[in-house]
């Protein structure tokens, strides 16, 4: 879903899509998911703007954007954008903010190679030591957490084991069920034949090891 580009009545909802997608599909998509009924279907293809590579590659033309804007029956209730939240901490605003400045920063001053001096390229590079890293803005994400990472450690080793199975408390539907039965089954055979190989070729090497002795003695 996206902004409107000027406005529009409250009944109207502006959805990118992808390239394959036909107004039938996104009929269906809103009916069966979200029990929405769209009496009309408006679509249209937005070209890309020719950029280059890399600053200095070739030209080229990336791929086209593809939007289509629902007219809502009357019985559905009018759509209204919900409004911006105040507060963006839930959604890393700070480590966002730092990113976006280091990266500035190094953008601006990256020299060419063959235009920047040497007192320029030291200067860059003292700037570069002093910018913050990302888990010094956000301290979740550092390595260095211990505690979290052994934790971490725990779990994996745990699911590797087969000790615990990973749950996010999320009731699929039950036709998933048949699916994960089939790949359950899938994987039982695989580690089977894997087994059966492994087996297999043990006792050929041993066959091997025993009659190399044998040659050995009679040697």
């Amino acid at each position: 879903m996206v902004p409107p580009i000027r406005p529009q009545p409250p009944n109207f909802v502006n959805f990118r899509v992808p390239l394959s997608f036909n107004k039938f599909d996104l009929r269906d998509y809103l009916h069966n998911l979200y029990d929405v009924q769209a009496v009309g279907v408006r679509s249209w293809v937005r070209n890309s703007k020719p950029v280059r590579k890399n600053e200095t590659g070739k030209w080229y033309r990336p791929q086209a954007k593809k939007y289509m804007s629902v007219r809502l029956a009357p019985e559905c209730s009018p759509f209204l954008a919900p409004e911006k939240p105040e507060d963006l901490g839930p959604w890393d605003e700070g480590l966002y903010k730092n990113m976006m400045k280091n990266q500035e920063i190094i953008k601006r001053n990256m020299p060419r190679p063959f235009h920047a001096s040497p007192k320029q390229k030291e200067d860059t590079r003292e700037e570069r030591k002093a910018l913050k890293k990302p888990w010094e803005v956000y301290p979740v994400l550092t390595p260095r957490n211990e505690v979290q990472s052994e934790r971490v450690g725990e779990h994996a080793r745990r699911f590797l084991k087969g000790v615990e199975r990973w749950e996010n408390g999320v009731v699929l539907d039950e036709r998933w069920d048949a699916l994960l039965k089939r790949k359950e089954e899938k994987d039982r055979v695989r580690m089977a034949v894997r087994e059966g190989i492994m087996k297999k070729s043990r006792g050929l090497m041993e066959k091997e090891r025993g009659a190399g002795k044998e040659k050995e003695e009679t040697l």
